[in-house]
């Protein structure tokens, strides 16, 4: 994870420049991103989270990665001032209507770059790790032939977004509409996150992979395989 959001920090470093919009998901691998950030050439960065915040894990918040990215680029940042998953469909409406968190989603469209991780979609995945989902729930995912998340959205490995009753109550920058977006970056890697990267990649919720040497070998290897 280390060396991805290194690789990760070094792309952003070399692409963005002074006044550029960025939009920031949450992960694991992307909340270590900001402490490989070294440039001094860029400013005055804008920062808009992708979704809402994600308690009790402060690592894994896209508020702390674009605090973090603001204070390092000398910019600002722009919430999504809301839980990422609500404890009702009504609540999650409720958040949606409110005009700072549509302002920020509104604002994600139009980003010269966004970065997301990607998340698996069984027993393995952080949703469950933090109680956002039970074993039933998973296991009706993977009835549904869900692989991976983004933006704890879940996808098959066609890239099509599976039926999921937590998907009714997530405040965040909608899955399918990331295809709309150029130069989204996804961030992952390893062997258990094969199909849920190549999902991403045929869902085209991604347009830049940045993953290890391995991972980019079992990805062409698995996409001959189903072609």
């Amino acid at each position: 994870k280390e060396s991805l959001a290194r690789a990760a920090a070094q792309y952003l470093e070399r692409h963005l420049s002074s006044g550029s919009l960025f939009a920031v998901g949450w992960g694991i691998t992307i909340s270590e991103v900001p402490t490989f950030i070294h440039s001094q050439n860029i400013h005055d960065l804008r920062i808009v989270t992708l979704n809402g915040g994600l308690t009790p894990s402060f690592y894994l918040n896209p508020y702390d990665v674009g605090s973090r990215l603001a204070h390092i680029f000398g910019g600002q940042c722009y919430y999504v001032h809301a839980p990422a998953i609500t404890t009702s469909e009504e609540l999650c409406l409720s958040l949606k209507a409110d005009v700072t968190v549509q302002q920020a989603l509104e604002m994600a469209k139009h980003t010269d770059y966004s970065m997301v991780g990607i998340g698996l979609a069984g027993e393995e995945s952080t949703l469950v790790k933090l109680r956002y989902l039970n074993l039933g729930e998973t296991e009706a995912l993977r009835q549904q032939g869900a692989v991976g998340d983004i933006l704890a959205q879940f996808f098959n490995a066609q890239g099509e977004k599976v039926d999921c009753d937590l998907h009714k109550r997530i405040v965040a920058f909608p899955l399918e509409d990331l295809r709309e977006i150029k130069n989204v970056i996804g961030v992952a890697g390893g062997k258990a996150k094969v199909k849920a990267i190549l999902g991403a990649i045929h869902g085209r919720f991604i347009k830049i992979l940045i993953t290890d040497e391995e991972t980019a070998n079992n990805l062409i290897k698995l996409e001959e395989k189903l072609s």
